[in-house]
C-alpha cells in the first residue's frame, strides 16, 4: 500500500494532473485551476505542536501542498490545495485536516507584519486589512475499500442532537474516494459531458485504473486513450463475461437438476449431459 501512496504522490508531482484533479473533484470538470498557476509550496518547514507535557513537541507534515489561482468571472483567487493520501482508513482524518488547516493558516498570521502604531493590531499580530490565502484540503483514499470511517467532526461526536450540532462547525472531509467509483455508468457520465475529460494521458487513464474497481482496456502503443471507447469496450466486455458466466451456472443447474431426480453421480450426469 505504501508503493500506491508513493505513485500517487509522484503523478500529482506534475501540475497538470494536479489541477486535472481539483477541476475534476472541486469545480464539476470545469477548468478553474491551471496547471500554469500552480506552485509547489515546501513541506519541509515542519509545523510543530507542543505536546500536553507542555515540554516536547510533535511534527505534522502535509504530503502535497500546491498554491495556484482559482479563476471565476474574470478574477483570480490565490488558494492553497492540500492533498492527503490515505491507504488506510484513519477514524481520526477529520480533526487531522482541521490540526493541517489551522496551521496553514497559523503560519499566514505569524508572517504577518501588522501596524504596531494601532494596539488592537499590534496584539492581533495582524492588521484590519489583511486576508489569509484560502486553504482546500483533498483526501485521497486510496484504500481498495469504501471510506468507512468518519467524514466530519460531526460523525466523530458523542451527540447527535441537532440544537447542539447547528453550533458546532462540521468541517466535512473533501473526500476522494476512487475505489466507491465502482460502476461503468458511474465513470461514463462525467466522462462524456465533458470534453476535457474525453481524451486523456495514457499515465492518468493507469491511474484510474490502478485505483478504481473499473478495468479499462488500454492500447499501450497510445499516449492519448479516447475514454468514451475505453469504457465502451470495458462495458462490452463485462456483458461477454456476463453470458459466460450465464451459460456456467444454467450448465450447474442442469447437472444438479439430474444428480436430485436421478440419484445420478456426478460422472454420469455429466455423461448424459454429453461435457467432457
Amino acid at each position: 500500500m505504501k508503493q500506491k501512496a508513493l505513485s500517487m504522490k509522484s503523478y500529482l508531482s506534475k501540475n497538470e494532473h494536479y489541477s486535472d484533479l481539483l477541476n475534476a473533484v472541486l469545480f464539476n470538470g470545469e477548468q478553474k485551476v491551471l496547471p500554469e498557476t500552480l506552485k509547489n509550496v515546501s513541506t519541509n518547514e515542519i509545523n510543530q505542536i507542543l505536546k500536553e507535557d507542555g515540554t516536547t513537541y510533535y511534527e505534522v507534515n502535509r504530503d502535497i501542498l500546491k498554491q495556484g489561482i482559482f479563476k471565476s468571472d474574470g478574477k483570480d483567487v490565490y488558494c492553497l490545495f492540500g492533498v492527503e493520501n490515505q491507504t488506510n482508513v484513519d477514524l481520526r482524518m477529520p480533526i487531522r485536516i482541521m490540526e493541517y488547516d489551522a496551521l496553514a493558516y497559523k503560519e499566514q498570521v505569524k508572517n504577518l507584519k501588522p501596524n504596531t502604531n494601532d494596539s488592537v493590531e499590534f496584539l492581533s499580530h495582524m492588521s484590519r486589512s489583511d486576508k489569509l490565502i484560502t486553504i482546500i484540503t483533498l483526501v485521497f483514499n486510496l484504500s481498495n475499500a469504501e471510506w468507512n470511517g468518519p467524514r466530519s467532526p460531526h460523525d466523530m461526536l458523542a451527540t447527535n442532537h441537532e440544537e447542539l450540532l447547528k453550533y458546532i462547525p462540521e468541517y466535512k472531509l473533501n473526500l476522494v474516494s476512487p475505489y466507491e467509483m465502482s460502476d461503468e455508468e458511474g465513470m461514463y457520465k462525467p466522462v462524456t459531458g465533458n470534453k476535457e475529460y474525453k481524451r486523456l494521458d495514457r499515465e492518468t487513464v493507469q491511474v484510474i485504473r490502478a485505483h478504481t474497481k473499473l478495468e479499462l482496456e488500454i492500447n499501450e502503443k497510445e499516449e492519448v486513450i479516447d475514454m468514451c471507447k475505453a469504457i465502451e469496450d470495458m462495458k462490452a466486455t463485462s456483458r461477454r463475461e456476463g453470458k459466460v458466466e450465464g451459460k456456467e451456472e444454467t450448465l450447474l443447474e442442469s447437472i444438479n437438476s439430474l444428480i436430485r431426480k436421478l440419484s445420478l453421480s456426478v460422472e454420469d450426469a455429466m455423461e448424459l449431459l454429453n461435457i467432457p
